[in-house]
């Protein structure tokens, strides 16, 4: 009855599904928070700058241009072989609101990016999250599976790389929302550090899960520019 139940909700969307989403911590959610440990703040050509994400996630990317109203652009940099593969979103408004959700410290090493700006760590603010209501919580954690989720015999992993306080943030974030923790994974001493949680979500958030894996897998088909 349950998947029955499911299916049904469904087929009866998008638009209920789509006013359920807020699309600040739906946008939030879709970050890996990666590149997180090295983040050049003060570097005025990173200001308005994302994300970034691979063709080969084209079905994530035209997701999250439905959401949330906004356009990847591919890259142009000619400094690397592979650059037209990429495409980011960049906004300064957008930007400085993702921004907030974090804070920054000064990295524990001298550190600088490829234009001699210095180095911050970036972490995810939880308890913003902790404290946001059912339905931004449930958007954070629907575009968090979107980019860095998967369903494996009928059980749903998240994976992240170098992400570790996202992921105990994410931990936390399931348990509050009344989904189970099956099982969790960090990969100590592989570079990247892999995170990784198998659980088993409440009926809400299975509902958006499915509805995202959906879209994702509709959108991954549709018109694609040639590289």
């Amino acid at each position: 009855m349950k998947v029955l139940a499911i299916a049904i909700l469904t087929f009866l969307l998008p638009s209920s599904q789509e006013q359920k989403i807020d699309k600040t911590f739906y946008l939030l959610g879709t970050l890996s928070d990666y590149m997180g440990l090295g983040f050049s703040k003060d570097n005025p050509s990173n200001e308005d700058f994302i994300m970034s994400l691979h063709q080969a996630q084209w079905g994530e990317i035209k997701r999250i241009e439905e959401v949330t109203g906004t356009s990847f652009e591919r890259r142009q940099q000619d400094n690397c072989s592979n650059c037209h593969e990429f495409y980011s979103l960049k906004s300064l408004s957008i930007a400085n609101n993702i921004n907030s959700f974090y804070f920054f410290d000064k990295s524990d090493y001298e550190a600088f990016d490829g234009e001699g700006y210095p180095l911050w760590t970036k972490k995810l603010r939880c308890e913003l999250l902790l404290n946001a209501s059912e339905a931004e919580q449930l958007s954070f954690l629907a575009g968090q599976f979107l980019t860095c989720g998967s369903k494996e015999s009928g059980k749903y992993k998240i994976s992240l790389a170098n992400s570790l306080h996202r992921f105990h943030c994410i931990k936390k974030l399931l348990e509050l929302l009344n989904s189970k923790i099956v099982h969790e994974e960090i990969t100590v001493g592989s570079i990247p550090t892999g995170y990784y949680l198998t659980f088993d979500p409440s009926d809400k958030l299975q509902t958006m899960i499915e509805y995202e894996i959906s879209r994702r897998n509709a959108l991954a088909g549709s018109n694609q520019d040639k590289f």
